[in-house]
């Protein structure tokens, strides 16, 4: 029963857990529309840097002048290294676009096994286990236990009875010692039996 419950008690949690993490893939989703546009931008710049890159080399050869030629070719290096600078940039929104959509698979496939769960998952037996559990507590509660408290200070009163005795003599004591012994196996029994019950009990409930 206790197993049951704490079944029930996983899904719900596992389905907020579950439901807060859809939530957080809306919003990935929503940063990857965003990602992909970056990435559509930045192949049209990098197609405007190509042209002038191209144009660059083709002043390049054409000019005569060394210090225009040298400003040209500044000029080249600083694109290049702007193109360069565009190529990572895409392979890293590439990347989280990536790992965004693995998250988005591993989140589904989570949400349709609870979704499966839940669906398999009786409340009837679940109610007949609580129902059975509330029957054996109450007899152990309103009837074992109480027996066996009547019967142990029944034992007390017995033993009260003995020490509150005049002087007795040897063979009295011995009697007294066996009847004394006699009564702690009984209630050593008891507890066993007691133990036992409890042990099966807790056994049928898991």
């Amino acid at each position: 029963m206790a197993s049951a419950v704490f079944t029930v008690r996983k899904i719900n949690g596992g389905a907020r857990d579950t439901h807060a993490r859809v939530l957080d893939v809306q919003q990935d989703s929503m940063l990857i529309d965003d990602i992909k546009s970056d990435i559509k931008s930045m192949v049209g710049e990098k197609e405007v840097l190509s042209r002038k890159i191209e144009k660059a080399l083709k002043k390049i050869e054409n000019l005569p002048n060394l210090d225009r030629q040298v400003a040209a070719a500044s000029e080249l290096r600083v694109q290049r290294n702007r193109l360069s600078e565009l190529d990572l940039q895409k392979l890293e929104q590439r990347d989280g676009v990536i790992r965004t959509e693995k998250k988005i698979q591993r989140l589904r496939e989570q949400l349709t096994e609870l979704r499966v769960t839940s669906e398999n998952l009786d409340p009837s037996n679940l109610i007949a286990q609580l129902e059975d559990e509330i029957t054996t507590n109450t007899y152990l509660l309103n009837e074992k236990l109480t027996a066996e408290r009547e019967q142990k200070q029944k034992i007390v009163a017995e033993l009260s009875n003995v020490s509150n005795m005049p002087a007795i003599d040897q063979s009295d004591i011995a009697k007294l010692q066996a009847e004394l012994n006699t009564k702690t196996s009984e209630i050593m029994e008891l507890e066993k039996e007691r133990d036992k019950s409890e042990e099966n009990t807790d056994e049928n409930f898991r």
